[in-house]
């Protein structure tokens, strides 16, 4: 006879492992895809099946497609294209924390030599009560105390005197001391009284009340910059009128070209002589304007790069390597010494046409040497944004030549 199977001892295990799959199935895959409420604010993490971006499958861009397969909740929502790691949906959700208000800690004085009776306390709103005002007011009182406590004792000495004394000098001195006292203590106090008839103010110590100025935040543009962009193709149609431009001349003509250019550059950045839009914060410049698709009419909008690229093409001088201040100073020779009287960078004079700067961290600022210890620039901030406010011309030794990291001189 064939030995029997024992199948009763596995079917014990078998079940078990089967209720455990039923019970926990799965999890279906999830991907995290940061997205933007219409409404603005921080980014959202959201986790979404991937069978509902890809149809199970991760591919970039997936996260842009959520907002139109999902429900009409996200439906107006826009996501990032790639799925999002976990730091950046911790950061994210970071983000999205509410922000405790800060509370101002007032710092209380505290005395080398304590006066008995002063205890500081919170000036008020408007400045008054002061820390100093407080502590001149506890001398005012702590001197008066000590002098009633100095004319009374010597008063109860006089009077001893007075009465227990047994000769004559020593009666007239008590009855001496007691007088001074009483004459003492009504010449302070008579006095005190006096000034404060005539003059509160002087031992009232009313404290010049000042105004704390109340923040208000507004937002500052001061971005700088440029962008790696050559000059417009068609930059001659969008140039002002009597603005020079020979395409010729050679470094001789460049303070000309740049003096009829005075109050026709506004700066942009991203700017390179083109219609916007720009690179640019959505800042207003005025009413509904913004900067990164406003030119003011009449300007060429540049930015620093694109400024300098734009004056040596109209000096036909050749324009150098690469379109923003960090590709120009990349490889460039380093600056070590500088002397703004002698126009001399590394001990080698600054010829016109010459480029001096810095670049840090990718970005940067660049000037155009014109010769005779000036240079010209398109300058940032909230400055250079307004309509007509570029070039600028200044000297040498007022262009921050502490923060010039590169120069790139003329190749003749």
């Amino acid at each position: 006879m064939s030995p029997r199977i024992q199948l009763t001892p596995l079917i014990t295990p078998l079940l078990v492992v089967a209720v455990f799959f039923i019970a926990h199935p799965a999890h279906a895959a999830t991907t995290n895809c940061l997205c933007q409420d219409p409404n603005g604010g921080p980014q959202t993490c959201l986790q979404i099946d991937a069978q509902t971006l890809t149809g199970g499958q991760r591919m970039n861009g997936a996260c842009a497609r959520f907002p139109s397969v999902a429900s009409s909740t996200y439906a107006t929502w826009t996501c990032a294209p790639n799925p999002a790691s976990n730091e950046a949906c911790e950061a994210a959700e970071k983000a999205r924390e509410p922000v405790a208000p800060t509370v101002e800690e007032t710092i209380f004085p505290e005395l080398n030599v304590p006066i008995p009776g002063l205890t500081f306390t919170q000036p008020d709103a408007t400045g008054g009560n002061s820390f100093l005002a407080q502590y001149v007011a506890a001398i005012y009182r702590y001197a008066f105390s000590i002098t009633a406590i100095v004319t009374t004792v010597m008063f109860v000495y006089g009077a001893f005197m007075y009465l227990l004394g047994s000769t004559f000098h020593s009666l007239t001195s008590g009855k001496e001391i007691m007088k001074d006292a009483v004459l003492g203590m009504l010449l302070v106090f008579g006095a005190a009284f006096i000034v404060r008839t005539v003059n509160p103010g002087i031992v009232e110590l009313r404290t010049v009340a000042m105004l704390r100025i109340e923040t208000t935040p507004f937002t500052l543009v001061t971005t700088g910059g440029d962008s790696n962009y050559a000059l417009a193709r068609n930059i001659e149609q969008y140039t002002p009128p009597n603005v020079l431009c020979p395409k010729t001349g050679g470094p001789e003509a460049l303070q000309r070209i740049v003096a009829s250019m005075q109050g026709k550059v506004t700066y942009r950045f991203g700017g390179k002589g083109g219609p916007p839009p720009y690179l640019e914060n959505q800042s207003p410049l005025a009413g509904t304007m913004q900067f990164n698709n406003y030119c003011p009419e009449g300007t060429l909008c540049l930015d620093c790069s694109g400024f300098i690229h734009y004056v040596l093409r109209c000096a036909g001088l050749s324009s150098p390597r690469g379109g923003g201040t960090a590709s120009i100073f990349q490889g460039a020779e380093t600056v070590t010494t500088f002397d703004a009287s002698g126009a001399s960078v590394n001990n080698i004079p600054l010829n016109a046409g010459d480029l001096v700067g810095w670049r840090k961290s990718g970005a940067g600022h660049i000037f155009l040497y014109l010769g005779g210890g000036l240079v010209a620039d398109a300058k940032a901030g909230m400055a250079g944004r307004q309509p007509g406010a570029n070039p600028r011309v200044q000297k040498l030794s007022d262009a921050l030549m502490k923060n010039f990291t590169h120069v790139v001189r003329l190749t003749r």
